[in-house]
């Protein structure tokens, strides 16, 4: 289904053979289903309409009304449920919210999960994921999370926990994003890879980035070997912490590297030629995927490029590491001469992408990447 914006969302129409079953239905995709494929709307039917031809008469099926909607209103309470309504109210655009309405029949998705998510980690100081948000689909039931001992305790805003579930300890990948700088961009792969537990880490315009992602990561796991992966932008960046990890004692096994190469020149910019190419910068990123990129807000994403890029003009990527590379070509870079071999002591591997640099981690080239990734984790870091 389509709404008036010709944004998509995934609809089910369903004849019950008990009333009221939208709920437990749900739940059970949730638990067989990655959260993408879940459907935002449960529409109970009475009978499903055919053609003369004995096919399901599509354009019969009326548009989604979302009948949570219309259960009872109970209005927020404390100030922490009222905080959540105007956050769902301002990123689902809806006038009204109870605490028991639910997200996905609000017209909740993927990208208004991630908003929501960065609100509340701006307005409350600490880290709520987008798999809580799919998890805890009603703000009563989010409030509930929110108070809970594990979240109080929780990691910084710059760290996101990409995947609805965790698995061993063993099992985690950490990601660092493209020049957009939002860790979010892995979220659809995240939810592709199965048995591994992704968080992604936000581009930090500090200068003791390195050790304020270093602790990040040793707060989730608290000792090696660690896998980290980058894209594009993030592969420079990745190298750096890998680096300075091993020189603190760490071990690094593996990095994974998504079509991007080694710094080996420093760049000489103004700063105002900086920002012009950071505004161009995102201009492209709007044109090619506007669904996700305009979640963020442009100005937000002219700042962070600005910012990222003036980092990576100043940095070239020396020395070695002793973990393995695994360099992941996108289509359009083929045949592109990228030297990490020449960074690592130990293995180095080159593996053919899908997809150009900037689709491979969506549209239908995200579901083979994320096979590729998933593959190249089994076999050559764990093993299996």
């Amino acid at each position: 289904w389509k709404d008036s914006e010709n944004e998509t969302y995934l609809c089910a129409y369903v004849v019950f053979r008990n009333s009221d079953a939208s709920t437990e239905l749900r739940d059970y995709l949730s638990q067989k289903l990655p959260a993408y494929m879940v459907p935002l709307f449960i529409e109970e039917l009475d009978i499903i309409p055919l053609t003369s031809n004995g096919k399901i008469d599509r354009r019969a099926l009326s548009k989604p009304t979302g009948a949570d909607q219309f259960k009872e209103y109970v209005a927020p309470t404390t100030e922490l449920e009222k905080k959540l309504v105007e956050i769902w109210q301002e990123v689902l655009e809806v006038e009204r919210i109870g605490v028991t309405d639910n997200f996905f029949n609000l017209g909740g998705h993927s990208l208004k999960a991630i908003l929501i998510s960065s609100k509340l980690n701006k307005a409350l100081e600490i880290e709520i994921g987008v798999p809580a948000i799919f998890k805890y689909q009603t703000v009563r039931e989010l409030n509930k999370y929110l108070l809970s001992t594990d979240v109080q305790q929780g990691i910084s805003q710059i760290t996101t926990l990409l995947t609805e579930k965790s698995y061993s300890t063993n099992s985690n990948v950490f990601c660092l994003p493209p020049v957009s700088g939002y860790s979010t961009i892995f979220f659809e792969l995240a939810q592709l890879i199965d048995g591994y537990t992704l968080y992604g880490l936000d581009y930090v315009h500090k200068e003791d980035r390195l050790q304020q992602y270093i602790n990040q990561i040793v707060n989730i796991q608290n000792e090696g070997p660690y896998l980290l992966m980058g894209y594009s932008a993030g592969c420079p960046l990745v190298f750096e912490l890998a680096k300075e990890m091993e020189k603190q004692g760490y071990e690094v096994s593996d990095l994974i590297m998504l079509d991007g190469k080694p710094r080996e020149n420093v760049q000489y910019i103004s700063e105002n030629d900086v920002k012009k190419l950071a505004e161009e910068s995102v201009d492209v990123f709007l044109r090619h995927n506007k669904a996700y990129f305009s979640q963020i807000g442009r100005l937000e994403l002219v700042k962070t490029v600005k910012n990222y890029h003036l980092y990576l003009n100043k940095l070239i990527n020396n020395g070695q590491v002793q973990a393995n590379i695994h360099m992941v070509r996108s289509e359009e870079n083929s045949n592109k001469k990228v030297n990490w071999f020449k960074l690592t002591t130990n293995e180095s591997c080159e593996y053919q992408g899908y997809g150009d640099h900037m689709e491979m981690l969506f549209s239908s080239h995200v579901k083979r990447n994320a096979r590729l990734i998933g593959d190249i984790i089994k076999r050559k870091v764990f093993n299996i």
